[in-house]
């Protein structure tokens, strides 16, 4: 065969890769090349000098890695051999996938494994012409676009689909029968996981798209996941009911509580009765019985703390009032039968007179005596 002067590819957009039927080349010959393509020489398994869109006469200049091979001599047509591969960088769109094989996968919550399907489509550009030669084409001879599609799908977008799917899985925490109605999040994972793959051979991704997630429901696997879910959503419907149930019965309990505490005797029964009227008409009992107690315990340190003679407040311990000068009896005090004086509880005898302390008695009646009683409680007898 003799040299060619004059390389070209005019050949279908269809087609991706292409390599030039004749090795023989010229020194002078035109390299035409067409926009949205690149063409590139390879030889000895490298992938060496790359032209763009436009028309090139092959000289030493222009071709160095390929001189620093070939080691041509300068000036005149001499001879070579090479081969040439036209690279469409044109966007490919359309191209489908699916998966021909069902892909299995392991429901994480019930640990049953069952068949899944799916399908969509996708595009993609070559971006590195000599990287998507090397490691996609090699010495093939050239491929279409189909060709490149599919062993695509049978080895990155299976796989990434495959591992999208156990991501998605392990994440979220799904059922596997689930899937189907998050399809979009599926393929954001796959499409990342994709663009990371293609990247390494010279491709971009340009979009990823799945349109069907499915299963065979006649499969056994299936339907015993189906059974399992049903039986989990009528235990949850079970669960609800009885906890709705105990939270009422804690409820009616509470208010039985309350009732009772209200139809009670005296001030504490009149003040859990207002208190429970109180909780209830906020919907809640148990706060009510809070509210009663504490109201309680504060009449009570009010009692402790004011003057019997001015009823004006005074702190725990304080002998004197402040407003009116009226001598306080503390409640743990004891006072001396003989000349009055406050002791500390427990003193035997008076601080002040010596007095033995003990609880003074009614002179009439002999009824124990409170300190400080100036007439006695049980017979009216002063003392």
């Amino acid at each position: 065969m003799a040299p060619i002067d004059r390389i070209k590819f005019d050949g279908s957009s269809d087609v991706l890769v292409c390599k030039w039927p004749s090795e023989k080349i010229v020194l002078g010959a035109q390299l035409i090349v067409n926009e949205s393509q690149e063409a590139l020489f390879y030889k000895g398994g490298q992938a060496l000098d790359l032209f763009g869109p436009g028309t090139h006469t092959l000289t030493t200049a222009n071709i160095p890695l390929l001189q620093k091979i070939i080691n041509l001599p300068f000036g005149g047509k001499t001879p070579f051999t090479a081969e040439v591969y036209f690279v469409s960088r044109a966007v490919v769109p359309g191209q489908h996938w699916g998966t021909k094989k069902p892909i299995m996968l392991l429901d994480p919550r019930y640990r049953v494994t069952i068949p899944l399907r799916g399908y969509g489509e996708y595009a993609f550009r070559v971006t590195n012409s000599r990287e998507f030669v090397v490691e996609i084409v090699g010495t093939s001879g050239g491929a279409d676009a189909d060709d490149i599609a599919s062993t695509m799908i049978e080895s990155l977008i299976v796989s990434c689909i495959q591992q999208a799917f156990g991501e998605f899985l392990v994440n979220r925490q799904v059922s596997a029968l689930e899937i189907p109605a998050h399809t979009g999040d599926v393929a954001n994972l796959a499409s990342e996981q994709l663009r990371t793959r293609y990247s390494t051979f010279g491709i971009e991704l340009i979009n990823f798209s799945i349109e069907s997630i499915n299963f065979d429901p006649n499969d056994e696997s299936v339907k015993r996941l189906r059974s399992m879910l049903d039986e989990a959503a009528r235990l949850d419907v079970v669960g609800d009911a009885f906890r709705r149930n105990r939270d009422f019965y804690h409820s009616e309990r509470q208010f039985d509580v309350l009732q009772s505490a209200a139809d009670g005797d005296g001030a504490a029964g009149n003040l859990m009765g207002a208190a429970m009227g109180v909780g209830m008409g906020f919907g809640i009992a148990g706060p009510a019985m809070d509210v009663a107690k504490r109201s309680m315990d504060q009449d009570t340190q009010a009692q402790k703390g004011r003057c019997p003679q001015c009823g004006a407040a005074h702190e725990a311990g304080t002998k004197f009032c402040s407003e009116c000068g009226q001598k306080i009896a503390t409640l743990d005090s004891l006072a001396c039968s003989e000349c009055g004086t406050e002791n500390a509880p427990g003193v035997k005898f008076c601080n002040n007179c010596g007095n033995k302390m003990a609880p003074a008695t009614c002179g009439s009646c002999g009824a124990q005596l409170n300190p400080g009683s100036k007439f006695c409680g049980k017979c009216g007898a002063k003392t």
